[in-house]
């Protein structure tokens, strides 16, 4: 339907409102069952269908008056008028929510933004956290290598290794109860990164939740928006039925 140049879904054709057009394309374009039907279609297209047929009835009300018949041109005014009402409503809405998306996106911008630095920062301190075990490790090697070979002997400096050995037992088993993982097969940076983000992330106060909530919420108004303006919002899923 279209009205003031907009067009407006308010009666598509049924293979296009569903999201699943196997439903009423199966069995040579036969009608599948109503339930299979209805529980299909997205409840954003049933809101708009629900509102303009409520818009129908009231207006066919009113001409009708208190009489049990009504004329022809009194249908047709009637169909006129509901369409001429549902279209002003769809504008409002539409123009609500563009208003709020405009808005929610402009937070989402900011809290994205916002979630990069944090995320920039915990790789930073997961970096230097393993650049410093790596320097460490680098420090014993070289020192165990200089007491055996120049300083010392393998008989004086055998009872550091040991000493060495326990600490990375230790080590071991710490970041097992830590993390329930084995650090020689699961990924030490992948854990010390995850541990430094959510520290940053709560002294900060962000809170990845809320965003991923609004991510989503846009998504449903962007949505919601397209069935207003009734496009074509399933040509994926046609093509894959044909």
């Amino acid at each position: 339907m279209r009205v003031n140049n907009k067009t407006y879904d308010v009666y598509p054709d049924l293979t296009s409102i569903v999201r699943d057009p196997s439903a009423v394309t199966k069995h040579k374009k036969e009608m599948a069952k109503f339930d299979d039907i209805e529980n299909s279609i997205p409840i954003a297209r049933q809101t708009i269908l629900r509102d303009y047929y409520t818009n129908l009835v009231q207006a066919l009300k009113k001409e009708a008056g208190t009489g049990n018949k009504i004329s022809q041109a009194k249908l047709d005014k009637a169909i006129a008028q509901s369409v001429k009402t549902f279209a002003q409503e769809s504008q409002n809405d539409a123009a609500r929510i563009e208003a709020t998306l405009a808005m929610l996106r402009a937070e989402l911008a900011e809290q994205q933004s916002q979630r990069a630095k944090l995320v920039r920062s915990a790789h930073k301190s997961a970096g230097m956290k393993l650049g410093l075990g790596f320097l460490g490790c680098f420090g014993q090697l070289t020192g165990f290598t200089l007491g055996i070979y120049v300083f010392y002997d393998w008989n004086e400096m055998e009872p550091l290794t040991w000493i060495a050995q326990a600490f990375y037992l230790m080590v071991g088993s710490y970041y097992y109860l830590a993390t329930r993982g084995d650090w020689v097969y699961t990924s030490v940076y992948g854990h010390m990164f995850n541990r430094a983000k959510d520290q940053i992330m709560t002294g900060a106060g962000f809170d990845e939740e809320r965003l991923e909530a609004m991510e989503k919420y846009i998504e449903d108004l962007e949505f919601y928006l397209q069935v207003i303006y009734g496009k074509e919002l399933f040509s994926q899923s046609e093509e894959e039925s044909k």
